[in-house]
């Protein structure tokens, strides 16, 4: 890279970084390869600054004392010529996201979202437990509550059920005694007309 060239580096989200570590050919640069890393928010504001040391060292080491949240990182030459072979940035995903890209969400029970690279939570929203807090936590109160909870559940449907079945037998009581009462009405009125023919036939 050539005086006044800038390599700039987007990220996929937004992170947090300590360290940035540049790997140049110093063998290849012509002495006078001096450059500047920048740290650009979503924003594009520069959140820090450093330069290089100017020494011929195979690592340059950009050190940020701070975690800065930013987006991307400007690496700028400012005189001669440097050769950059790798640039590793190390740091950690700003929250709820990690991973190696910082692409995956932590899980919703985390505290805070909040999680470690791998996904794992450090710590759980009351109620939860579980290293990623998949787990729910009951304490003494809680199981009290859900028995209480359960038992009137079930009271509730034992006095249905005893309902529908009072219910059921009270429609078929009302049954037999309107068949009873429709059979005695029909002998009666059976009777009373077979008398009548009886005595029409005496006289």
């Amino acid at each position: 890279m050539n005086s006044g060239i800038t390599l700039e580096l987007l990220l996929w989200h937004e992170v947090y970084s300590a360290q940035v570590l540049l790997y140049t050919d110093f063998s290849r640069d012509d002495g006078r390869g001096l450059y500047s890393v920048e740290l650009i928010d979503a924003y594009e504001k520069v959140q820090s600054k450093m330069f290089s040391s100017g020494k011929d060292v195979f690592v340059q080491t950009a050190f940020f004392n701070s975690f800065f949240v930013f987006r991307s990182v400007n690496i700028r030459v400012l005189s001669g010529k440097l050769d950059i072979c790798e640039v590793e940035i190390y740091g950690d995903c700003i929250s709820p996201y990690y991973g190696y890209s910082c692409l995956d969400i932590c899980y919703l029970a985390c505290l805070h979202q909040d999680c470690t690279y791998s996904g794992e939570c450090y710590e759980c929203t009351p109620g939860r437990t579980g290293t990623y807090c998949e787990d729910s936590l009951y304490n003494s109160t809680d199981f009290v509550t859900e028995a209480a909870r359960q038992s009137s559940t079930e009271a509730r449907f034992s006095v249905a059920k005893v309902k529908s079945v009072i219910n059921k037998y009270a429609v078929t009581l009302i049954v037999c005694v309107l068949t009873i009462l429709t059979i005695f009405i029909g002998k009666k009125c059976l009777s009373s007309l077979s008398d009548q023919v009886v005595s029409e036939e005496e006289e």
